[in-house]
């Protein structure tokens, strides 16, 4: 899937700064949250976010 290619390159790039990484690809942080949320729900795995920077 390209969109979540260049979403996960654009965290990876920001250190997982999703605010950052939003920046860089013109979407709101809650975007990010909501299709990398969805794709764990998809793939079962746990949550993101532990080791995520914020802001």
């Amino acid at each position: 899937m390209v969109e979540k290619r260049a979403i996960e390159a654009a965290v990876s790039a920001c250190e997982g700064n999703i605010n950052r990484a939003a920046g860089l690809l013109e979407v709101a942080p809650s975007t990010l949250y909501r299709k990398r949320q969805a794709w764990i729900d998809d793939s079962g795995d746990q949550q993101i976010g532990n080791n995520e920077k914020e802001g």
